[in-house]
């Protein structure tokens, strides 16, 4: 497990340094992907060389290394470790080298760190067999071949060493970069969308906490700064994903539009929030409610049907409601309109004005009308009321109450002199005093029906 975990970090560490390069492990050069043996150089040895075990120099003078384009050619042409040469080419004594280091000493080189007698198979050097003798004025030439190529590009199998820098190209989801060592369940990712980085290891997450100090295990989700956010190396597409339980501590907010979210800040309460405006709440309380514009907004409430864009419609502004109408210029003393044919089914009771326009198929519309006024205690006089029919309703009854009519000693106070329509449209009573009469109230209603 410690050796699982050991590698992400080495590899996190070097990514944030800006990338990698490839070291062969065994030789220890660089693979920069600029790597470059030049080639095509033909010139001569300096000195004679002899064979076996017995040379043990690790310098070499040669001609002056200059190109067909008079470039002098030094160690950082190569951009690698080590630089490949053959001595005596296509002779029996045909010898190839490796060399570390080039110093230019004007009229002659010499190279440095030689490594002699290398196999002509693979990159291993040293081998006394292969160091021939060689007199000075021997071919020597500088040229492109796959001993360079080997010991600068490792193949795929081979261990690597990683250093310098490289960039890696994100996945197809355009956001997820994954380096994978081993199994599938393990690899190095970064997912640019969310800011994270990471590792897997035995199908287990980890990533990079805020300040970068330490590593945490995660799950599919994590809340950062009040945020829900994919912890994952996946950049999720939330369109198809399913969750059995999503717990908010705050706002759940739509994507780019801050002012549009479901608030959870106190118990037992949603609020629906778009525009920055509160439009509904469900609250679990006392007495559980559900509350249109809590907040006393302009507001407008509406219900559509298939052939009605305001079958019920109420108006923040104007505080009115509506039924199959939203206009209510018509209608500037009234708070409820039904704009429509309607039918009721039973008794329909009014305090107040009750107005149709149209036919009232079946109605019997009542209205009553009431007025009081203070008793004349005087003997032989009379009190009057005369109490009116709203307009368009004519008469059909009335009466009066709130008058004693009879003293404790038995006789008549008060007796009623007259209570009957005065017109078709008006109730009127008159009271007389006869004797010690009372002080108090004549309430005379008229009711009336709707013409």
């Amino acid at each position: 497990m410690i050796k699982s975990i050991v590698w992400p970090i080495a590899l996190f560490v070097l990514l944030l340094a800006g990338g990698y390069g490839v070291l062969n492990s065994e030789q220890g050069q660089s693979l920069k992907g600029t790597s470059f043996q030049p080639s095509d150089i033909s010139k001569s040895i300096r000195e004679d060389l002899v064979a076996g075990a017995s040379r043990t120099q690790t310098t070499l003078n040669t001609d002056a290394l200059v190109t067909v384009e008079s470039h002098r050619i030094v160690m950082t042409d190569f951009n690698a470790g080590y630089g490949y040469a053959v001595i005596d080419n296509g002779k029996s004594n045909k010898e190839i080298i490796r060399f570390t280091g080039i110093t230019d000493n004007t009229t002659y080189y010499t190279l440095t760190g030689v490594e002699w007698g290398c196999n002509s198979y693979n990159t291993t050097c040293s081998v006394a067999a292969n160091k021939k003798r060689h007199n000075s004025g021997a071919s020597f030439s500088i040229t492109t071949d796959f001993h360079f190529v080997s010991d600068n590009f490792v193949d795929i199998e081979g261990e690597q060493t990683l250093t310098g820098e490289k960039t890696f190209a994100t996945s197809t989801d355009g956001a997820v970069t994954r380096i994978k060592v081993g199994d599938s369940s393990q690899y190095m990712w970064s997912n640019t969308s969310t800011d994270l980085m990471g590792w897997s290891v035995a199908g287990s997450e980890y990533q990079f906490n805020d300040s970068g100090t330490t590593f945490v295990a995660v799950g599919a989700l994590a809340l950062t700064s009040g945020e829900l956010r994919v912890a994952t190396s996946t950049n999720w597409d939330w369109s198809s994903q399913t969750f059995d339980d999503l717990y908010v501590t705050d706002n759940l907010t739509g994507d780019g539009d801050t002012d549009t979210y479901i608030d959870f800040a106190f118990d037992d309460i949603l609020d629906f929030n778009a525009g920055g405006f509160e439009f509904f709440a469900i609250k679990e309380k006392t007495q559980s409610e559900f509350v249109v514009n809590d907040r006393n907004e302009d507001i407008d409430f509406s219900i559509e049907t298939v052939n009605a864009t305001d079958m019920f419609w109420i108006d923040g502004a104007l505080s009115k409601v509506g039924i199959a109408t939203s206009t209510f210029d018509t209608y500037s003393g009234s708070y409820f309109i039904i704009a429509t044919s309607t039918t009721i089914e039973g008794n329909a009771t009014t305090t107040g004005s009750f107005n149709v326009e149209g036919e009232c198929t079946g109605c019997s519309l009542i209205a009553t009308s009431t007025a009081t006024i203070a008793l004349d205690t005087d003997v032989g006089d009379d009190t009057t009321l005369t109490v009116s029919c709203p307009t368009g309703y004519s008469i059909t009854g009335g009466g009066y109450s709130g008058v004693v009519m009879t003293g404790g000693n038995g006789s008549e106070q008060h007796t009623t002199k007259t209570n009957y329509p005065l017109s078709s449209t008006s109730w009127r009573t008159v009271i007389h005093c006869n004797s010690d009469c009372q002080a108090g109230t004549l309430e005379v209603t008229a009711i009336c029906i709707k013409d």
